[in-house]
């Protein structure tokens, strides 16, 4: 199975998702793609970012602690 983790920017500091990482990890390929919400105001970001991602590629699509994009 192969899994899309969207992240938040600030994680890749602070490593504070790692540990879900890893479980998901034990049963799964996954792939992080950090998001920065400071910049979801900007005009076309948020579209810009989705059209970026393969989304037929992916089994299962975590969206972790991203509010913003759940809008």
């Amino acid at each position: 199975m192969r899994v899309l983790f969207l992240d938040h920017e600030m994680h890749k500091k602070t490593a504070s998702s790692n540990f879900f990482v890893q479980q998901i990890e034990d049963w799964a390929t996954v792939d992080i793609v950090f998001f920065d919400p400071e910049k979801a105001a900007n005009p076309g970001y948020i579209d810009k970012f989705e059209q970026g991602i393969a989304w037929k590629s992916y089994d299962l699509v975590i969206v972790w602690q991203l509010e913003v994009l759940g809008m």
